[in-house]
């Protein structure tokens, strides 16, 4: 196969995301994703296109070469390396999206055309504050990076695999936001950059880390929280 160096550079550094995803035990087993636009492909037929995992394979196991290239349906447009012989019957040898949670990201990609990093995961900290109506608390540096990145919130509404609900999730993000707390599930960050969308998804996760801890130190008793006041989370 013939891709561009830049590709193949972009390729490298999606299977470093999942690699570090799958060490802070940001992964579900083979669920989630984490999505990169293809620099220069909004000019292709069916353009423009997004390296995501081969559904099936472990966040440990993602290299360059078995990260799938697909469009905004889903549907895939090249990958590097043959499936082994049992799964070949299921797509034929070209990988199977695991299109359900690809909704959320094609959703953001489609609708955001300044993000082209989407980081989902299901970090326990993360998904057990976006369960709490308090949401994220301005209790540490961590905290404030995040709020001032762009936090918002998108209401449950079931496994997040329905097309329908992706104008909802669009307009919670917003037009800059970075990060949307999925209620009940868990974060999603979007950014311009591979290396930005890490740095949201680790700073949110440590942010929710410290409050459960802080949350559970008080007794869950808010008043007895230190919290800063809002000149200095703005800063």
């Amino acid at each position: 196969h013939c891709f561009s160096s830049r590709e193949w550079e972009q390729r490298c550094q999606l299977a470093v995301a999942y690699r570090i995803a799958y060490i802070h035990d940001w992964d579900e087993c083979i669920f989630n994703h984490i999505t990169l636009k293809v620099d220069g492909s909004d000019d292709a037929p069916d353009g423009p296109h997004f390296l995501l995992n081969d559904f099936g394979i472990g966040f440990d196991e993602i290299t360059a070469c078995n990260l799938l290239k697909v469009n905004l349906d889903g549907g895939i447009v090249d990958s590097l390396q043959p499936l082994p012989l049992e799964r070949r019957d299921i797509n034929s040898g070209k990988g199977r999206v695991f299109k359900p949670g690809y909704v959320l990201h094609s959703a953001i990609h489609a609708a955001r055309h300044d993000v082209h990093a989407v980081w989902h995961g299901h970090d326990l900290d993360a998904s057990a504050v976006s369960q709490t109506k308090v949401g994220i608390l301005p209790l540490s540096q961590e905290a404030t990076y995040a709020l001032n990145k762009g936090l918002s919130y998108h209401p449950f509404e079931g496994s997040a695999n329905d097309l329908s609900e992706q104008p909802r999730l669009v307009a919670n993000l917003g037009p800059t936001n970075q990060i949307l707390m999925l209620e009940d599930h868990g974060p999603i960050v979007a950014c311009p950059r591979i290396e930005e969308a890490f740095a949201g998804m680790y700073f949110l996760t440590r942010a929710c880390k410290y409050q459960i801890k802080s949350l559970s130190a008080a007794g869950g008793d808010l008043t007895k929280i230190h919290m800063p006041n809002d000149s200095t989370v703005d800063e």
